[in-house]
């Protein structure tokens, strides 16, 4: 499948690569899956502001994100604890994870979410160019969720909020103000017999505290140190020196990442 890249400039939807890292990071998502293509989006005023406290501050999805590459390397290793389950992927940005689920898992259907209009279109993009997925069409759908207000939250049928087998998330909270909306929507949209699985940046502002906040809500959480698969440079090929010295750098920001496997509590009787 050929490698779609995207330019943004003012007279229409033109996007920009900021640096060479950028488009290595993508390259290396590319690489890594051997099937998804990737468009990073970058609105007008990327330059000044990514990071923010409050939801419409936030632009942290235009490029693939260290942790997304580990979690997706996770999704595939947990492909038997997603068949026949739906899926939600939180702040997915490029949506590389729950791209994961839908091409090396059964799930039943995988949802993905962010806020921003050009992360929401990006992601409809990416489904689109990823056509020869079997039935990735039908297994997925893409929305925009603010975590701080619920009625942005998925529905079902009845009108009430949708609960969901498996919640992926990586990286998720970079801010403290972050931790109680992100916990409330967790809780909110698990079912009871429900898992989430989230790669979390341990020296991330808040990351302590969401843990911390899941399990004082009564989440069982297991911690696991990255294994060696996880820290492996993704790439067939790295004759390139720049490539190589780029995914050093993402093989150093991984060392510091976790896995987290939340467990509701009827899930842990179910199995005992």
């Amino acid at each position: 499948m050929s490698f779609a890249i995207s330019l943004w400039n003012e007279d229409g939807l033109t996007f920009l690569f900021y640096s060479l890292m950028d488009l290595l990071v993508c390259l290396i998502a590319f690489v890594l899956t051997r099937v998804f293509c990737f468009v990073l989006f970058f609105p007008g005023d990327g330059r000044e502001k990514v990071f923010g406290k409050e939801a419409s501050d936030d632009i942290t999805g235009i490029q693939v994100w260290a942790a997304s590459l580990i979690a997706a390397r996770w999704v595939v290793d947990l492909a038997g604890e997603l068949k026949d389950k739906s899926v939600i992927e939180l702040g997915c940005g490029c949506g590389l994870p729950g791209l994961a689920a839908l091409a090396y898992t059964q799930a039943k259907e995988v949802v993905l979410t962010d806020y921003f209009q050009h992360a929401i279109d990006n992601l409809k993009h990416n489904i689109s160019i990823n056509a020869d997925v079997p039935n990735i069409n039908d297994r997925s759908s893409v929305h925009a969720v603010d975590w701080t207000n619920p009625s942005t939250w998925i529905k079902d049928e009845k009108g009430e909020v949708k609960k969901f087998d498996v919640i992926l998330g990586c990286d998720l909270v970079y801010e403290i103000d972050l931790v109680v909306p992100l916990a409330a929507i967790v809780l909110s949209i698990l079912k009871d017999d429900g898992t989430f699985y989230y790669v979390s940046g341990g020296k991330r502002q808040g990351a302590k505290e969401f843990i911390t906040a899941l399990r004082d809500q009564g989440l069982e959480c297991d911690l696991v140190p990255l294994a060696d698969q996880y820290k492996d440079n993704p790439l067939v090929s790295s004759t390139i020196k720049q490539i190589q010295t780029n995914t050093n750098k993402q093989k150093e920001n991984k060392m510091s990442h976790l896995l987290c496997t939340f467990v509701a509590i009827a899930a842990l009787y179910s199995k005992r």
